[in-house]
């Protein structure tokens, strides 16, 4: 049996290649930049796969081999006892069995819930019953998720765990989907068994090939039974193997040991067997030789993970720089390529062209102002003969026209104005239209110019109406009205002389028009009829108003053509606006880049440190690997 030594302990080896300084590196480089998020995915997850298998203190070994090529001798001289019975008859394992270091003997059944039950034994030999039981048993087989087995043995002691997994060519299909989940779930690497009188056939090599892919490069191979195989043509079955393994799964050089159930049997039986002696046998040190690379061969895997780990931390940082530098390049070419484009004949042609299609509607617009106005004035007009109309009788005719009707008349001027200038949102929208125009010309010169493009958010403010409609004066319609009804006689007996003097006391300015018809009510005898009254009065103002309103409406269409030419200005105003924006963004752009870049060029000099230190990550990894 081995002695306790620590010689093929792979956390020995381990040392060697120091992965740990190499993961606290790592994470320390992935906190320090910002990563895009797939990029930084993918990293974490290397990262966390090195870790917790770094953290795995034990080295997880499957035995691999198809039924009855002496898996259970090979593992009884692993561990040192003998513990898995042997039976020629196939079918020996049927579950998985997991083998790991104890002081005590013992068995742990877990099923596919997770729930476990446990049990120590005083001797091997009480364990080796039971398990015989649980391992061999179909029935139990397939109620149990996999066996742990424990039990002080030097070689799990020194951080190895042996996994027994069923045969890989059993008539039963579900044995060999044991062993590819325990090859997926629990193995970090594999011995290989086959047998030295049929070696690797074609059953062996496909099921390797579909299982274990590119990992077998990093297994073990064992050519058992070699003590059925005559001296002299065992050195050459060794190279028989090797040489297959090399050549179906592309291997530049394979491990493979022989192995003899016999050599076992001499440790464990009293009686002695004569057996070859020499190299073919699996010896203590053939033993040693085999755990150590194993071990090896599970630093390689650890130390090829932190090379393409790093290797790909390399690369992204690379490229991050790269593109960096590419990109704050290009926008100084642009910037400097903006700052150079003169836009003044792009702009003047742009003034011309937005004035003369804005003044081109805005006057096919006018007809419509100028319906909208005639027709609010005809009906500020109505709407005043429609007051006097309503008067019932000469007394509220008469406090009309001393009272409202002068107030009426001009507030009826100012609806024709506001109904008029409610139609000057037109020529708003009509500006917006060649403002919007002109900000997408602009933005497609960004493009063919291959410049720097910004997005105008500058909103241009409303152009104020200068109300000149005001100027109207209802004064002419009043001294009209007073001049053309103070000629007729519209009382006897001097009523309405009486009431002329009065009226003109009473409302001077208003004049002799309502003291006549003051006058004409005071003669009260000889009064005409109310009717006959309001009808000569709305006959009367008529002509008047009728200026009047004309009058406003001739105010509302000049208020309308200065509107339009305000705002035409206002048009070259906002274009000229939106460029020496453009120019002094640029000239600000510029003075950011600058800034930024210097900025850039610090944070550049710290990534080629970190690019640097990886560089020299790299090569102590693979001079790891070489040394391995």
């Amino acid at each position: 049996m081995l002695k306790d030594s620590n010689y093929f302990s792979w956390r020995n080896i381990s040392e060697m290649a120091d992965i740990d300084s190499h993961i606290v590196f790592a994470t320390t480089l992935m906190g320090k930049y910002d990563w895009e998020e797939a990029t930084k995915h993918s990293l974490e997850k290397q990262l966390s796969a090195i870790v917790d298998k770094q953290n795995d203190n034990l080295l997880n070994i499957s035995v691999i081999g198809e039924f009855s090529t002496g898996k259970s001798s090979f593992i009884n001289a692993l561990v040192g006892y003998e513990l898995l019975a042997v039976n020629a008859i196939q079918g020996t394992t049927v579950a998985i069995t997991i083998i790991e270091y104890s002081e005590k003997f013992s068995i742990t059944l877990t099923d596919f819930l997770g729930k476990s039950s446990k049990r120590v034994y005083k001797s091997i030999d009480s364990l080796r019953q039971q398990l015989h039981i649980y391992t061999t048993d179909a029935a139990y087989a397939k109620k149990i998720d996999y066996v742990t087995v424990t039990l002080p043995s030097i070689i799990l002691k020194n951080g190895y765990r042996i996994i027994d997994t069923p045969g890989t060519n059993s008539l039963e299909l579900w044995h060999e989907e044991v062993t590819c989940r325990a090859i997926r779930e629990l193995s970090d690497l594999s011995i290989i068994l086959t047998d030295a009188t049929q070696p690797m056939p074609a059953t062996l090599m496909s099921f390797l090939d579909n299982t274990l892919g590119e990992s077998v490069k990093n297994c073990a191979f064992v050519a058992n039974k070699i003590d059925r195989i005559r001296e002299k043509e065992r050195n050459g079955i060794i190279k028989f193997i090797g040489k297959k393994i090399c050549q179906n799964f592309d291997i530049e050089e394979s491990m493979v040991l022989p192995f003899s159930s016999v050599a076992l049997t001499n440790s464990f039986a009293k009686e002695t067997v004569n057996v070859d002696s020499g190299s073919f046998l699996l010896t203590t040190s053939s033993l040693e030789r085999l755990l150590s690379y194993t071990a090896k061969q599970r630093l390689r895997a650890q130390a090829q993970k932190m090379l393409h780990l790093v290797d790909d931390i390399y690369s992204t940082l690379d490229n991050n720089i790269k593109s960096i530098a590419t990109q704050y390049q290009q926008e100084l070419q642009m910037l400097e390529r903006s700052k150079q484009t003169d836009f003044k004949p792009f702009i003047s042609k742009q003034i011309v062209m937005r004035q003369k299609n804005f003044l081109a509607e805005a006057n096919d617009y006018k007809y419509k102002v100028e319906s909208v106005c005639e027709s609010l004035a005809s009906n500020a007009k109505s709407c005043i003969e429609t007051k006097i109309e309503d008067c019932a009788n000469l007394d509220s005719l008469s406090d009309y026209i001393k009272g409202s009707l002068s107030d009426n008349i001009k507030d009826e001027g100012q609806s024709i104005i506001s109904g008029t200038e409610a139609q000057f949102r037109e020529l708003r929208k009509l500006f917006n239209k060649e403002l919007k125009k002109f900000q997408k010309e602009f933005e497609g010169e960004f493009d063919k110019l291959k410049i720097l493009s910004v997005k105008f958010n500058i909103k241009p403010k409303d152009v104020a109406v200068r109300h000149s409609a005001h100027s109207a004066n209802i004064g002419p319609v009043t001294t009209l009205i007073t001049e053309e009804l103070s000629k007729e006689n519209w009382a006897f007996g001097g009523g309405a002389a009486a009431g002329a003097a009065i009226g003109t006391a009473i409302a001077p300015g208003v004049g002799t028009l309502f003291g006549a018809v003051i006058g004409f009510i005071a003669g009260a005898a000889v009064a005409p009829d109310t009717s006959e009254v309001k009808g000569q009065i709305k006959s009367k103002l008529s002509t008047p108003l009728r200026s009047y309103y004309r009058s406003v409406v001739s105010d509302c269409m000049t208020n309308y053509n200065n509107y339009v030419n305000d705002i035409n200005l206002y048009l070259q105003t906002e274009i000229n606006r939106y460029y020496s924006t453009y120019a002094s963004t640029i000239r600000q752009r510029i003075k950011d880049w600058e800034t930024q870049h210097r900025n850039i060029k610090v944070r550049i000099q710290k990534i080629e440190k970190e690019i640097n230190g990886l560089r020299n990550r790299q090569q102590s990894i693979k001079n790891i690997m070489s040394k391995i």
